[in-house]
């Protein structure tokens, strides 16, 4: 019976105690990217999805002279801070050569901006390395989920700030 109350009392502690915990808000920080290798045409097509105030803070602490992230803004200024950004931090890496992203270009969807990569290969490795430090220079705990599909394969990879590259098999 000692028991039951001791687990009476601890239970009446603890429910409220993980009622408050639970409502206060958590902000989280997450990109998602998809990658999609397209042997035919020997590149990558990348898709990133990242919150827009994030971005936002992120270039102006890289770049300092960016604009607000909006299609009313300067369009080839931000599409060359974009660029930069991408090149630095994410990174497709070929037997130890960092190859060049293309910025295709970018739209806004609500409190997200959507940007377009291509990585050409002018031949088609076995595997590559993908390191994605999409925002980490500005928010220590953010995460970036990157799905990556290659035909009927597909994978999904988690980056955070002390796993950040992985290996990606294309062959």
């Amino acid at each position: 019976m000692k028991i039951y109350h001791l687990n009476k009392k601890l239970f009446f502690f603890i429910f409220p105690l993980i009622l408050f915990v639970s409502s206060v808000s958590h902000k989280f920080y997450v990109s998602t990217s998809v990658a999609e290798f397209l042997e035919e045409k020997k590149s990558i097509q990348v898709i990133s999805q990242i919150f827009i105030d994030d971005f936002e803070n992120a270039l102006k602490l890289n770049y300092k002279d960016v604009l607000r992230l909006s299609p009313d803004n300067d369009p080839i200024l931000i599409d060359s801070l974009i660029s930069k950004y991408f090149n630095k931090h994410l990174k497709f890496i070929e037997n130890g050569n960092v190859l060049n992203n293309i910025f295709i270009g970018r739209e806004y969807k609500n409190d997200v901006v959507v940007c377009y990569i291509e990585v050409l290969f002018d031949s088609i490795p076995q595997s590559i390395k993908v390191r994605n430090t999409i925002l980490f220079d500005f928010i220590s705990d953010q995460k970036n989920i990157f799905h990556f599909q290659n035909g009927n394969m597909r994978k999904s990879f988690l980056f955070y700030s002390d796993n950040n590259t992985y290996m990606i098999n294309l062959k």
